[in-house]
């Protein structure tokens, strides 16, 4: 018997996969029905939307989409947009059931928003720098920003008791 040197080896290991390679390339049936995603997509549960309110004043704008918010506002001749956060009654020993209260995330700040208009159907919100804490003061009255804004009517002014933030 002959030995089998490294170049027959080499020969027999590849005969078999120049045999493969000679094979026809099967063929897969075509899909029963087309599902692509863009011919035919499906229909995806949308995340529940979320109702949003806001006011707008003479000083600035606040809007609101759930415990979050943003306030585009001047005030000491600059002007401020921050995200609010509304904060968690429960954190505070005595917070006004008549207002709902937000932080700017960033430096602080406090805003009490009134819950319900005054007999004038304008909002009150209170502003409280975050160096003066438990003094709020008036920053302005505001409507709804889905109201329109009277034009060329007369200023009506009402005196009566209504509650305010903190005092």
């Amino acid at each position: 018997m002959r030995p089998i040197c490294g170049l027959q080896v080499l020969v027999l290991l590849a005969a078999p996969a120049w045999a493969i390679a000679d094979d026809p390339v099967e063929e897969l049936p075509p899909p029963k029905s087309e599902t692509s995603v863009l011919v035919k997509p499906k229909h995806v549960a949308s995340e529940p939307q979320l109702s949003g309110w806001g006011l707008v004043g003479p000083s600035g704008r606040h809007y609101f989409i759930g415990a979050q918010g943003l306030a585009d506002y001047l005030r000491g001749g600059q002007r401020h947009i921050v995200a609010l956060e509304q904060e968690d009654p429960a954190h505070h020993a005595s917070p006004d059931p008549n207002y709902l209260y937000y932080r700017e995330t960033l430096a602080g700040h406090r805003w009490a928003i009134g819950r319900q208009p005054g007999a004038d159907r304008s909002y009150s919100v209170y502003f409280q720098e975050v160096d003066s804490p438990g003094t709020w003061n008036v920053f302005q009255r505001t409507r709804g920003s889905w109201e329109d804004l009277p034009v060329d009517e007369p200023t009506t002014v009402l005196l009566q008791y209504e509650p305010t933030c903190g005092r």
